[in-house]
């Protein structure tokens, strides 16, 4: 497998991975610290999708329902925060939940 950081990936998927890892990866550096265990998780996720023979469509699909999952977790279910800090509109968010089946 590929270093993570020869990966090219879509600025949206690049986004995502700032905010799921808290800021702690940005475009204008890596902050040091816990980044290596962040990113060895997601690596270790992405390693058993792969070895699971998971699409590309399908492991997205996930990524996006735990992402989502997480974020409204830590905004109380507040859907109007967490599309706000998903950089996303509010129906959006309720249109991906209700894909989801999250609530």
């Amino acid at each position: 497998m590929r270093p993570l950081q020869q990966l090219t990936i879509c600025s949206a998927v690049n986004e995502a991975i700032i905010r799921w890892t808290g800021g702690l990866l940005s475009a204008g550096g890596v902050h040091s610290g816990k980044v290596s265990a962040v990113m060895g998780t997601l690596e270790n996720q992405i390693e058993t999708w792969v070895k699971g023979e998971i699409k590309l469509e399908e492991a997205m699909r996930e990524f996006e329902r735990r992402y989502i999952t997480m974020m409204l977790r830590e905004t109380g279910w507040n859907r109007s925060m967490a599309a706000r800090r998903l950089g996303i509109h509010r129906n959006t968010l309720i249109n991906k939940v209700k894909t989801h089946n999250l609530g």
